[in-house]
């Protein structure tokens, strides 16, 4: 057997593999969440939920979230700051633009 498949077959490198496969799928569960939450207008939940997201796993959904939900709340710099974060991840990622998430608050959260 050649190196990299001893490598590739360690019970170190499975397990760590199944614990990455199960951050991922938890951390997209958790970012769902945080999504219905953010449209059943309960910021603070959908906040809970994304950090909880992010503390398992980055990804630029979860700053992108997380920064809207800032800047609903009010929080322009936290809002700028992972809206930034989220950018740095993925430049290519939709961020919903001001006027979108300034309809949202006036729309009675």
């Amino acid at each position: 057997m050649i190196i990299t498949q001893r490598i590739e077959n360690s019970q170190e490198i499975l397990e760590l593999k199944d614990k990455l496969d199960n951050d991922v799928n938890q951390t997209l569960r958790l970012i769902i969440k945080a999504q219905i939450a953010f449209d059943n207008k309960d910021i603070d939940r959908a906040l809970s939920y994304v950090n909880e997201s992010l503390d398992m796993f980055e990804t630029a959904q979860g700053y992108a979230l997380k920064g809207s939900l800032y800047y609903l709340k009010g929080n322009k710099t936290q809002a700028r700051e992972n809206r930034n974060k989220a950018i740095r991840f993925n430049p290519d990622i939709f961020i919903p633009d001001i006027e979108t998430l300034d309809h949202i608050i006036s729309s009675d959260i």
